[in-house]
């Protein structure tokens, strides 16, 4: 689904794994980066990530946002989708057909026919989720929807990753047309944007997240496996288990620990290239004591809610914040109840 889950760092894509020299500069042509007018550090780290990944200059919108991680509806639609949808349609990355019309939660009304955006790159100092407007879920249709929908609140990235659409739900959640689709047709790929942010606790830990993946696309993705597939439901674990098998299939060391409770804190913690685990509302175990630092360009994710609440904090607001703190570079997280 999408409606409340980010995706930070951008590992592969970008001159990644994989593409060769023309691929990535194909590519690369083709990112469209945000920032925040109005935070010097949010353009600093654009600008790194421009000349960092040879991305043209033209490819950078600025547009002036609320410097807290959250904001309402009205201000995401009118600060927000708005201005970056009209942008990306006048300048051809968006292909889509304009109306004097807007819809009733303000957004302009476009008749859409796909896109030609290989990445939007979020950066520090954009907010991170919308909160939940309750005065929206009155109407007749919202009141349809089971309890457990009837609300609105999002993360950004997700909403964003939806501009190249049009009149997409607000209320309850968008079915995501990529799920299960490892080899989706172009139309499949005109309905979704995707996005990937850069961000952390410090402008510096987002930096690293530039920085870390050039690394290991240069030396290669080092260090073992950490699964903790301790958790209240039985589908998670599978997930887990999966994983663990197709990481030893590409030769990775895999720890997996089954319980019972959390990874211990005396757990070994040396080296962790891939850290997946879940389900516990903070940072615990190995990864909380002093010290600990993860492999250059780590992949590490903690499956929770809120695992990605704020992204402000090395030791609170989740997951996602400090796991990136501590040196990750690539992960995701859900800024609410998903």
């Amino acid at each position: 689904m999408l409606r409340r889950w980010l995706l930070l760092g951008l590992l592969i894509g970008v001159g990644g794994v994989g593409l060769s020299a023309d691929d990535s500069a194909a590519v690369a042509a083709r990112v469209v980066v945000l920032a925040n007018a109005d935070d010097p550090e949010s353009l600093a780290l654009a600008r790194h990530y421009l000349a960092t990944r040879k991305i043209p200059e033209a490819n950078l919108v600025v547009l002036s946002l609320p410097k807290a991680e959250a904001m309402s509806w009205t201000e995401f639609t009118t600060q927000l989708f708005n201005p970056l949808q009209d942008w990306l349609v006048e300048r051809g990355w968006v292909d889509g057909i304009g109306m004097e019309l807007f819809d009733d939660y303000g957004r302009r009304k476009y008749a859409m026919s796909g896109h030609h955006v290989s990445f939007l790159v979020v950066c520090r100092g954009v907010p991170l989720r919308i909160a939940n407007e309750p005065t929206w879920l009155a109407n007749d249709q919202a009141t349809k929807i089971p309890g457990q929908f009837r609300r609105n609140g999002a993360a950004v990235d997700s909403e964003l990753a939806l501009i190249a659409a049009s009149g997409t739900p607000v209320n309850a959640f968008v079915r995501n047309p990529l799920f299960g689709r490892p080899h989706p047709n172009a139309l499949m790929r005109s309905q979704v944007v995707r996005v990937s942010r850069l961000d952390g606790p410090s402008a510096g830990a987002a930096r690293a997240l530039v920085d870390d993946a050039l690394r290991v696309e240069r030396d290669g993705l080092l260090g073992r496996a950490v699964i903790d597939r301790s958790g209240p439901h039985a589908s998670g674990a599978t997930w887990l288990d999966t994983t663990a098998k197709h990481l030893r299939g590409v030769h990775y060391e895999v720890h997996l620990h089954s319980g019972p409770g959390n990874l211990p804190e005396r757990a070994r913690a040396d080296d962790i290239a891939w850290y997946l685990g879940w389900y516990a509302g903070r940072l615990e175990g190995p990864f909380a004591l002093p010290g600990f630092r993860f492999a250059p360009g780590a992949i590490a994710l903690h499956i929770h809610s809120f695992s990605a609440r704020s992204l402000r904090s090395a030791d609170g607001g989740g997951w996602t914040g400090p796991l990136i703190a501590r040196g990750a570079a690539a992960g995701f997280g859900n800024v609410d109840e998903p």
